[in-house]
């Protein structure tokens, strides 16, 4: 009696064992399924040419099925590669865009410009174009507007000034060798942005 209690008994003990398996793997697979891996995301726009930076990123946890995507997990070290097209504020990381082979040849310039002198609805990540505007002194004849730049970069953006005054502050990424025409014309006269429209 003794030797059919004990088989019975580990009978009872394997089914329970088996009976909790079928109902935990499923739990657990799909627990493991789901879980999400970090992303880099880019924090703030960036332009086409730009050397990125740890200040440009961010990471953000995301569960994609396939694994044949081209975004890049938050262990790959991207400081100091440089884009090869424009990212938006939010965007995922895509290495197709990434390039290490150049050195970057944009440099960020700080201007003022008249509050009156920049669009309303201009923002960070916008492009635009730089006219010079020289004011008629003296009687003399003004001068057309004068095309500087065009195809600009607006890295950053202070509106907060120009509660005090009437002078907006900004940080334009702009090609190395534009540098200096920029800062002839902001001795000359005003600058004016013009943003595209749509």
């Amino acid at each position: 009696m003794v030797k059919i209690e004990k088989k019975s008994n580990t009978r009872f003990q394997i089914a329970t064992v088996l009976f909790i398996l079928a109902i935990i793997t499923p739990f657990l697979l799909s627990l493991a399924s789901s879980k999400s891996e970090q992303y880099w995301v880019i924090a703030r726009p960036i332009p086409s040419g730009s050397k990125i930076t740890l200040n440009d990123l961010k990471t953000i946890g995301l569960r994609i099925d396939n694994n044949e995507h081209d975004f890049l997990a938050s262990s790959t070290n991207l400081n100091g590669l440089i884009t090869t097209r424009s990212f938006l504020a939010n965007e995922l990381v895509d290495v197709r865009y990434l390039s290490d082979a150049r050195e970057s040849r944009l440099e960020e310039v700080s201007v003022a410009v008249a509050s009156s002198d920049i669009p309303m609805k201009t923002k960070v990540g916008d492009y635009v174009s730089i006219f010079l505007l020289q004011d008629a002194k003296n009687g003399e004849l003004s001068s057309p507007p004068i095309r500087i730049l065009s195809g600009v970069f607006i890295s950053d953006l202070d509106r907060k000034g120009s509660n005090f005054g009437n002078t907006i502050s900004l940080s334009l990424s702009l090609d190395q060798e534009s540098v200096p025409a920029l800062l002839a014309a902001s001795s000359r006269g005003r600058l004016v942005l013009v943003g595209k429209n749509g």
